[in-house]
């Protein structure tokens, strides 16, 4: 199965016309969005721009999206917040916000409460989907070190996803080939994105 993957849009009209240009030019079959598409809102911005799509697509939301953005989501189909769901054979369960910041931004989530939530529903080889990365993968930072979600990191720990598709820490951007893989496509208000193979193994090509 061939995967667009995309985070941390941010409200940028630039980087829908980025992604849309992807669409055409890279035929995949099926949009993974790891949140932050819009920032702070307005919701008018993420209703338009799933709207838009002619793909399957499946979206979290992020640390930066209003949690008002979860009804949207519901309405237009594509919602995978604490959801599982399969798309051609393969199984994608996703959970959105991020384990809190000092920013206190609008959709932050206790880890005690992001792994008591995720557990339940978690599945042997599937795709997880999320807006936070695992601590001390892809989740690095120049100043403040690694900043990611230590509960995912216990439930990918256990249960081995195949694939692990995150965002959040923009410049944590790349790929780590392995069982499971780790993803982080970068920020799509950037220009980056990233195209996924799945298959028995996982191939991945960053865009921008």
């Amino acid at each position: 199965m061939k995967v667009l993957v995309i985070s941390d849009l941010h409200g940028s009209d630039w980087g829908v016309r980025q992604i849309h240009s992807w669409i055409d030019e890279l035929k995949p079959e099926l949009l993974l969005v790891c949140g932050d598409t819009t920032h702070f809102g307005p919701i008018s911005f993420a209703k338009d721009f799933f709207e838009a799509l002619d793909l399957r697509t499946l979206a979290i939301p992020g640390n930066c999206d209003p949690v008002a953005i979860l009804p949207v989501l519901d309405e237009l189909g594509v919602n995978l917040h604490g959801r599982v769901v399969k798309v051609g054979g393969e199984t994608f369960i996703g959970f959105g916000g991020s384990n809190p910041t000092p920013f206190d931004t609008p959709f932050e989530v206790p880890d005690d409460k992001m792994y008591e939530s995720l557990s339940p529903v978690m599945i042997k080889d599937a795709v997880l989907v999320t807006h936070a990365p695992p601590h001390g993968t892809l989740d690095g930072t120049t100043y403040s070190g690694h900043l990611g979600s230590k509960a995912l990191a216990r439930i990918i720990e256990g249960l081995q996803p195949k694939l692990s598709v995150f965002g959040h820490i923009h410049e944590a951007r790349g790929f780590q080939p392995g069982r499971p893989a780790y993803l982080n496509p970068g920020s799509a208000r950037e220009g980056y994105g990233a195209l996924v193979e799945i298959g028995e193994s996982i191939d991945a090509m960053l865009l921008g």
